[in-house]
């Protein structure tokens, strides 16, 4: 595994990318409680990632801005100003994920089986490692809980345990929001049977698969959708070599 991760900063230092920090997963005291609330002193003490990227690209200069002001409205320096943010943790049961969005207008009308990602939602890319053609998992999940579950091609993934919670009126484009939080949990046992992660181990050194966090923001105040992502790479998230390693951190004290 080292080999390879030196690799990997072997290329991206020729190709001119920087080496991704690593996400790091501390593990928790107690397994959170799966209610979107995030209030568990766990969440509070995780290392949160800012999603740094996006498309369009945050405007640079004076005329940059003025641009697109002109295109969409002065509203969009607001949607811009919102920051997203994403977690991990883990336990002896598997690995929780969870989300930060800021967000003054929250909207999530779609139903399972449409595009949710046409309006507000987060996103979690998941591979087994941070490599070309790598197998990976794709979930969506928007303000009202609806998920799309992405497996890779032939493989059944069961939905896994998920909650939103919403400060704001949610759908309701007259009054101001302030943000929803979204948690994820998948299982050691479903991530091991799918081959897309496995627990942490002296051998891995604690390096249990590799991610990259998005989010999708739609204001109707602009009409312009701002997808939010973890750099390095692409805007197409369907490149599992550019997403960041998973760390888990205090692997040393499970059992064998």
């Amino acid at each position: 595994m080292r080999s390879l991760f030196f690799l990997f900063a072997l290329l991206m230092a020729f190709s001119g990318l920087a080496v991704p920090e690593a996400v790091i997963a501390r593990r928790a005291v107690w397994d959170p409680v799966i209610d979107g609330r995030l209030t568990e002193p766990d969440w509070k003490s995780a290392r949160w990632v800012t999603l740094d990227r996006s498309r369009p690209a945050r405007p640079r200069t004076d005329g940059e801005w003025n641009e697109l002001s002109r295109m969409v409205g002065e509203y969009v320096k607001q949607q811009f100003a919102q920051n997203v943010q994403a977690a991990a943790l883990w336990s002896e049961r598997g690995l929780y994920f969870a989300f930060i969005v800021e967000d003054t207008d929250i909207i999530g009308r779609m139903k399972e089986g449409e595009l949710l990602w046409l309006e507000d939602v987060v996103e979690l890319f998941l591979a087994r490692n941070a490599r070309s053609g790598e197998k990976h998992l794709e979930i969506q999940l928007n303000p009202t809980n609806v998920m799309m579950l992405n497996p890779p091609e032939g493989i059944r993934f069961n939905r896994p345990a998920s909650a939103v919670a919403v400060d704001g009126s949610l759908n309701s484009h007259l009054e101001f929001d302030r943000q929803w939080t979204a948690e994820l949990f998948l299982p050691w046992e479903e991530l091991m049977r799918t081959g897309l992660a496995s627990p942490p181990t002296g051998e891995n050194a604690g390096r249990v698969a590799a991610v990259r966090f998005a989010s999708w923001d739609l204001t109707i105040c602009t009409q312009l959708r701002i997808n939010r992502f973890t750099g390095p790479g692409t805007d197409d998230p369907h490149f599992p070599e550019f997403y960041r390693l998973l760390v888990c951190e205090g692997f040393e004290s499970t059992k064998p």
